[in-house]
């Protein structure tokens, strides 16, 4: 475990050291394909802690396992992506530290049982995006990367203080910060401490995560950053910053504190239907658009989180189905970037003539991203309503339905306006074209194959995820 977490160091400081691109691009290779086996490893050794303070439990493991998948595919697709010029080859080779860096602290995060060490990651994780948002030195970029790094600190700011909330509250049993400690002994814990951790972090890490009305940082990080960036940004940043919340939301469920932690979840998550539904009804940027789909997404987890077990299930099966689906649009969108030289919605048409592989993958991961079977989101927003009318939620269930139609009338025509009709703009012949849909391809099959085949390691990882919930 300890290898996974070393590893991304010591290459970045080759990188630094030699400034080689291509030994620079063969060590963030080398890293993704162990970083991916790792992760299948780790899927058959749940439960395995090598230190205090790091453990690979089936929660932790499906997230890592989300991560490594979106990383393959990303390291893959980048390596067509951007420019070999010799000018580029030099900011290249920087951003791979950094990239490298970035999924260190996301990995660490993930791994780690110690909130104080959480803190520290979340941080290193914001520093070390920054860098990747601002990869074009534009002025669009710089602006964006601004403003996400002071959002963002401002949120680990409050999350610092929920943490020392935690401290104090267990200072009867020694002022631990270990998750597996405080949830042991919940019930000791002062409710008024408890409670006043969980506001603040979920404020704190509720803005990492994108909830509404924390998220101003994300559209227009996502819009200015690289396409793979924003891949990683959407599939495993918001779910590391998820996992977070959900570690002090298991503290307070132990000490009988669950409706108020429900209710907080319930009132973000439907605020940020409502944000995102707006902003879909009128958006013009579709790097912007798939931003508030995230958004939205974040949102729908949340309920889940508020309407108890079979919410957990769906809440498991979705985040899956999000980041995947959201990964092979923010890929695909980088290349209809290269091809169309803009990233207004109107400056987009006829995808599907130009490019057939191109707008069938866009088309088929916006059906993924809407619930269309067999994807998996299908199945978890099914989960979601029937657990909805289990609970006697009717009025949330209604203003759900309405907000979601919303949605998704607003991206469909979007992404049915890209796809069909007649260009009048010139269109550039896109280099390395199959290297940049490899990715996509793959993330799409192996969320349709899921709903037909599920292996029983994964369906025993999503089950043992589930009842840590």
């Amino acid at each position: 475990m300890i290898i996974v977490l070393l590893l991304p160091l010591i290459f970045s400081l080759l990188m630094v050291i030699f400034k080689n691109i291509k030994l620079s691009k063969l060590l963030t290779l080398i890293f993704a394909l162990y970083f991916f086996i790792f992760a299948l490893y780790s899927l058959f050794n749940t439960g395995q802690q090598f230190t205090p303070y790091f453990e690979m439990n089936a929660l932790s493991c499906y997230f890592l396992l989300i991560e490594a998948i979106l990383v393959l595919c990303v390291t893959v697709y980048q390596i067509g992506y951007f420019n070999d010029s010799s000018k580029m080859s030099i900011r290249f080779n920087r951003y791979l530290i950094f990239y490298l860096l970035f999924i260190f602290s996301m990995a660490g995060f993930i791994l780690t049982t110690n909130f104080g060490l959480m803190w520290i990651f979340l941080e290193a994780s914001t520093l070390s995006s920054t860098f990747l948002v601002d990869f074009r030195s534009t002025k669009g970029s710089t602006i964006a990367a601004w403003r996400y790094v002071f959002i963002c600190t401002i949120g680990v700011a409050f999350a610092f203080i929920g943490i020392i909330m935690l401290s104090k509250g267990s200072a009867p049993f020694g002022g631990t910060l270990f998750v597996s400690d405080l949830i042991a002994h919940a019930k000791l814990i002062n409710p008024l401490y408890l409670k006043l951790a969980f506001a603040f972090i979920i404020l704190g890490m509720g803005t990492k995560m994108g909830l509404a009305p924390m998220h101003a940082w994300l559209p227009s990080a996502h819009s200015e950053g690289p396409s793979p960036v924003s891949a990683l940004l959407s599939g495993t940043l918001l779910n590391v910053a998820l996992l977070g919340i959900i570690q002090v939301y298991r503290i307070l469920e132990s000490a009988n504190l669950i409706i108020f932690c429900q209710e907080i979840f319930l009132i973000f998550g439907m605020l940020s239907l409502l944000f995102s539904a707006s902003y879909m009804l009128s958006c013009t940027n579709y790097k912007k658009m798939l931003a508030y789909s995230s958004i939205e997404n974040m949102g729908i987890i949340a309920i889940g989180l508020s309407l108890g077990p079979l919410g957990y299930l769906a809440i498991i099966i979705h985040i899956v189905g999000h980041s995947c689906s959201k990964g092979a649009l923010f890929l695909t969108s980088g290349v209809i970037e290269k091809m169309y030289h803009t990233k207004r919605i109107e400056g987009v048409k006829g995808l599907v003539a130009h490019s057939p592989i191109v707008g069938i993958v866009w088309l088929l991961s916006f059906l993924s991203l809407i619930g269309l079977p067999p994807f998996p989101i299908f199945f978890s927003e099914l989960l979601l309503v029937i657990a909805m009318i289990q609970t006697g939620h009717f009025i949330v269930l209604g203003i759900f339905l309405i907000l979601i139609t919303l949605i998704i009338y607003g991206m469909g025509k979007s992404v049915f306006s890209m796809s069909f009709g007649k260009s009048t703009h010139s269109i550039t012949v896109v280099k390395n074209l199959r290297l940049l849909m490899y990715g996509q391809i793959v993330l799409l099959i192996l969320m349709a194959s899921l709903a037909f085949y599920l292996p029983e390691p994964i369906h025993q990882l999503m089950s043992n995820a589930v009842s840590i919930l």
